[in-house]
């Protein structure tokens, strides 16, 4: 098996999603006082690379620590969207999905991070896009942008009430 890792590194400097706070490290111990060195990280939950729960926006939904391990690997597919400003059902026309894929949208938006505007005019999915994922019983779905939509977040809404990851 081969795993790809997308994340971004973490630091205190890291843009974040406009109203969020930025990450704080603070040194809780050191060496010469305790014989280890130890950090306190304050971070909001949509800092960097991150899985959205079903708790995230729908009252009483699922934390991740509620889906088994297993939910957050499996077989992938990545999805040719650059050049996108919407993210549609026709995306998935002539593409074998199978049910528990990770689907994972290349949209190339990625290439604006860490500048502050990645987080400004990125492409969005759709409800037709939304339901497409719902009828093929995937998993997981993710996207190099900071979010799948806009408020009132109804992509979110949508794959989050049937348990499918973001």
């Amino acid at each position: 098996m081969m795993l790809i890792d997308l994340s971004h590194p973490f630091s205190p400097e890291m843009p974040v999603f406009p109203g969020d706070p930025k990450p704080k490290f603070e040194k809780v111990a050191d060496f010469e006082r305790h014989g280890f060195e130890d950090h306190q990280i304050l971070f909001g939950n949509h800092n960097g690379t991150h899985i959205d729960a079903p708790c995230h926006i729908i009252k009483g939904g699922k934390r991740l620590s509620d889906f088994p391990l297993e939910t957050f690997t499996g077989k992938g597919l990545l999805i040719d969207a650059r050049e996108r400003k919407s993210l549609d059902a026709d995306l998935l026309k002539n593409v074998a999905l199978t049910p528990g894929m990770i689907v994972l949208f290349w949209t190339a938006h990625d290439i604006n991070f860490p500048d502050i505007t990645y987080y400004r005019e990125f492409p969005v999915a759709t409800d037709a896009l939304g339901e497409a994922l719902i009828k093929a019983k995937v998993k997981i779905v993710g996207f190099d942008t900071p979010s799948p939509d806009l408020g009132p977040f109804e992509f979110h809404k949508t794959m989050l009430s049937h348990d499918i990851l973001i």
